[in-house]
């Protein structure tokens, strides 16, 4: 799974099903639907806050909206930087 870089979220923020918690040894698990713990933070798929993806299933957070603006301002950011190669690195 995929986790959102750098966004750790108050869990009780997230729907049931999308919450990801990562143990101190970096394994993450799923939160299922359940409440999550007073005062816990989670972390989110990335797929939820890629700009470049379709949420028509999902209807987005207010929170969520800003975190895919603020993706997709990045994207373009690195997009036109004059170091940009135009081709995505071969990740095997």
């Amino acid at each position: 799974m995929l986790l959102e870089p750098l966004l750790t979220v108050p869990a009780h923020l997230v729907p049931g099903g999308h919450r990801w918690y990562v143990d101190a040894d970096g394994r993450a698990w799923n939160g299922g639907l359940g409440e999550p713990p007073p005062g816990s933070a989670c972390r989110i798929p990335h797929r939820l806050a890629c700009p470049g993806l379709s949420l028509d299933d999902i209807e987005p957070w207010r929170w969520l909206a800003a975190v895919r603006a603020e993706n997709t301002r990045r994207a373009t950011r690195q997009a036109c930087e004059d170091d940009f190669r135009g081709a995505l690195p071969d990740a095997g």
